[in-house]
């Protein structure tokens, strides 16, 4: 009997409290933290999705902006390509009709050029994938800057003449100084930063200075009286193929490359390209290069 009544407290032991009623009161104040706490959730969320949507727009911009530089070098390149195309055609046609000595030079002269033009094109195509694809090695060496700008006043200053343009090349600081990086990429970026401003530039002049600034840079700088960019076309312009306007390329040629490549070139010697630009008042590009000066 004592055995039986021992267990059944045993029993009674083991049994669970009975739950107390929660105060409504607690309740109400558990429930407004967790609504403020789902608030807090669903603004962080918005905010998240509003993030991702402007880099939505952003991307899709950029893919709008890809697929019209894409069309324009399209159009722009069929253009350079046809061009000479049809003149190597026209004039072989002509060339083989003529018995005249003289029409016959002169047609395979224009032969010869257009040839010419169209290898530029595809070279330029060639050169701008090379340096895009870190193909192009650096080789680093002293060299006279002074003699850089002499070599590049040579073989422009004809061009500025038929054009009629006055054109400057300076040196703002000792002609005997040198510097060590590549020679041959600093020399392809000025040529093509110095053809661009001679073409696009009707009256006036083009200017190429260098100076050293205070933190051990070399800046060039390639002025031009020309016609200008546009604001709106200012942050698209180093993009390859792309042209300012498809009307200006027929006018005065080009395919809207050589500013790319330059670019290409200046970061690859880890330096910098800035451009400056007000339409119908001229054109300023800036190259600054780390200077390393030999003793």
């Amino acid at each position: 009997m004592e055995q039986k009544i021992t267990d059944i407290d045993r029993l009674v032991s083991r049994r669970k409290p009975e739950p107390k009623e929660k105060d409504p009161h607690l309740q109400v104040k558990q429930l407004t933290l967790d609504l403020k706490r789902s608030q807090q959730e669903l603004l962080l969320l918005n905010e998240f999705l509003k993030n991702n949507l402007a880099d939505i727009e952003r991307l899709h911009k950029t893919i709008e902006d890809f697929k019209h530089i894409k069309n324009t070098f399209l159009n722009n390149i069929s253009h350079e390509f046809r061009t000479p195309m049809n003149g190597i055609m026209g004039f072989a046609e002509l060339l083989a009709r003529s018995e005249n000595p003289e029409e016959r030079s002169r047609y395979a002269s224009h032969i010869h050029e257009n040839c010419l033009r169209l290898l530029h094109v595809v070279d330029q195509i060639m050169e701008l994938s090379q340096v895009q694809c870190n193909q192009v090695r650096i080789q680093l060496m002293p060299f006279r800057i002074s003699s850089l700008l002499k070599q590049i006043h040579e073989e422009f200053a004809a061009t500025a003449y038929r054009r009629n343009l006055q054109f400057e090349v300076s040196c703002l600081f000792h002609e005997d100084l040198e510097m060590v990086t590549d020679r041959k990429i600093v020399h392809r970026i000025l040529q093509c930063l110095v053809d661009n401003a001679l073409k696009f530039t009707n009256e006036g002049f083009v200017r190429v200075t260098c100076r050293l600034a205070a933190k051990r840079t070399l800046i060039w700088e390639i002025q031009d009286s020309g016609i200008g960019i546009k604001p709106e076309f200012l942050s698209l312009i180093f993009e390859p193929f792309f042209q300012a306007d498809t009307g200006m390329t027929r006018r005065f040629g080009g395919n809207g490359i050589g500013l790319a490549l330059s670019l290409a070139y200046a970061t690859r010697l880890q330096g910098r390209l800035h451009l400056l630009s007000k339409e119908n008042k001229g054109t300023t590009v800036s190259l600054k290069i780390p200077a390393v000066i030999p003793h």
